[in-house]
């Protein structure tokens, strides 16, 4: 089913959505309590799927239904539900009635928007797959970590050549070298090192991953991991933007 909201003159023109059964998790809900709901607001969109039962789903945004992209896929410890239920005000977008919800404030587009949530969703293992099978030499992009950690926080534009780090432009803050000193490599990963932090993070049973994926070269973008829901400052994010192929 697809339905299209009124036009709006907050950062989108008009979004479609499709509501599509994909799991006996959508199918639970049944037929008086929807399975994909969509609000329209003035910077962003919300979108909230009820009866959601896995513990893996994501929310896939296409601009023409030939290409879809994982915009925000999350993955649940085996113990995080449970924890979720104590914690009023947490942060990850599962709802204590078995919703999600999931917000999209990415740029505006001049064409619809169509929505779909996965559940169970997929990980990170084909992405990996399609961005191996490019083979990409040469490439740039800007790494930034966020956390309550000691020493550099990780802030820079990092140069890899034939799957090794060549470069680390390190940018400005008063925390690191000045712009344009060379970082230490050992805290900038390649594309590929991305992967490992989201397997890492699976085997050692984070409570909380949520990431997102590039739509054409498959490389993780964003990632932000809560290892135990409850704790104090042991969240991280990692992001990876300004992707440049330099062959």
């Amino acid at each position: 089913m697809i339905t299209r909201p009124p036009r709006t003159s907050g950062n989108y023109r008009f979004v479609a959505l499709v509501t599509t059964l994909v799991s006996q998790s959508f199918k639970a809900a049944g037929a008086a309590d929807p399975p994909l709901t969509i609000q329209v607001l003035p910077a962003q969109v919300e979108i909230t799927a009820r009866g959601i039962t896995n513990n893996r789903v994501s929310l896939d945004i296409s601009e023409g239904l030939d290409r879809w992209s994982v915009h925000r896929g999350i993955v649940l410890g085996s113990q995080a539900r449970s924890k979720a239920t104590d914690l009023p005000g947490w942060s990850i977008p599962f709802r204590q009635d078995g919703s999600v919800v999931f917000t999209d404030a990415s740029p505006r587009s001049e064409t619809a928007k169509f929505y779909r949530v996965r559940s169970p969703g997929p990980g990170w293992t084909e992405a990996r797959q399609v961005w191996t099978s490019l083979k990409i030499r040469e490439y740039r992009y800007h790494f930034r970590r966020n956390c309550f950690c000691y020493g550099p926080p990780g802030d820079g534009i990092v140069h890899v050549k034939e799957g090794k780090i060549v470069s680390v432009d390190e940018l400005g803050s008063p925390r690191v070298p000045p712009a344009g000193t060379e970082g230490d490599p050992a805290l900038y990963p390649t594309v590929d090192g991305l992967f490992d932090l989201l397997d890492e993070f699976e085997r050692s049973g984070a409570d909380v991953i949520q990431f997102g994926l590039d739509p054409v070269y498959g490389f993780p973008t964003l990632i932000s991991v809560d290892r135990l829901l409850g704790a104090i400052d042991d969240e991280v994010g990692y992001t990876a933007t300004d992707f440049q192929r330099l062959e």
